[in-house]
């Protein structure tokens, strides 16, 4: 029997190409949990507590 003939894949031959327009990409970042992130906005104290 002869050996099996390659069907070419479109989508394959499309990603190849990119990753050579394209080269490396870089690594990907950590993410880091919430609790260890710097708040985006300041807490607001209530203003119950200050009045009188």
């Amino acid at each position: 029997m002869a050996p099996k003939k390659q069907n070419l894949d479109a989508g394959k031959t499309a990603r190849r190409v990119a990753r050579n327009v394209i080269g490396t990409t870089p690594s990907s970042k950590v993410i880091v949990p919430k609790t260890d992130r710097k708040p985006k906005h300041k807490k607001q104290v209530e203003q119950m507590d200050r009045e009188p």
